[in-house]
């Protein structure tokens, strides 16, 4: 899928306009524990996915100010862990922020990212509910992921009418950018649409708006 300058389901321009000027007020609240404790529970099914003999180098897409990207820190070890977005704000408050793998940042969306630098996965967390059309994330993701890599989808994917609504009114009226709602099931059939295996799903038991897909491109 070819990306326009123009394009309004562009990572670019979702992205910036969103989160362009936020900074240390997007964590006020968004506290660092829960990404650990959300990585508690999702950090086995992570990790089965990459390899234990060599160092796995991994995407952040869309990391922010960095909580995404200390939850997969905590999920994973002997990793290299590369978070990249286009707010630059955002960006200094993520370098501010302590971590155990190997951890860069850069300011650049996936679109930008030269393809002759593969990596074994790119996490998404609470990204794709931003994008109307799935093929924009998975054509950029393909670009960059190694032959047998796998991507790891956070979001939104309940079918509760009361959640789906709260997570509307938060992201489209709250600064958040657009949000366009997916349950698993059109999740998987945009996923298979465009060649993609689901391999796992799981949903946290307490926090239930963070639900993670593992995929893979069927080659």
């Amino acid at each position: 899928m070819a990306f326009k300058k123009n394009d309004q389901n562009s990572w670019s321009l979702i992205n910036k306009k969103a989160y362009e000027k936020k900074g240390k007020a997007y964590d006020l609240v968004r506290p660092l524990k829960l990404y650990g404790y959300l990585s508690k529970y999702f950090k086995k099914t992570l990790s089965r996915y990459l390899s234990k003999s060599k160092s796995s180098r991994i995407i952040d897409a869309g990391c922010g100010t960095g909580n995404s990207t200390y939850f997969l820190d905590k999920c994973v070890l002997n990793c290299e862990i590369k978070g990249i977005d286009q707010a630059k704000k955002m960006l200094d408050v993520a370098k501010q922020k302590k971590f155990r793998n190997k951890v860069s940042f850069e300011q650049i969306s996936i679109e930008e990212l030269s393809s002759e630098n593969k990596y074994d996965a790119i996490q998404f967390f609470q990204v794709i509910h931003h994008f109307k059309d799935i093929r924009v994330v998975l054509s950029a993701s393909e670009r960059v992921l190694k032959k047998d890599g796998v991507i790891f989808f956070i979001d939104f994917f309940s079918r509760n009418p009361f959640v789906k609504f709260l997570n509307f009114i938060y992201c489209n009226f709250l600064g958040q950018g657009k949000y366009y709602s997916r349950d698993f099931n059109l999740a998987k059939t945009q996923l298979k649409k465009n060649g993609y295996s689901v391999l796992e799903i799981k949903t946290h038991p307490v926090f239930m708006n963070y639900s993670l897909i593992v995929a893979k491109k069927i080659n």
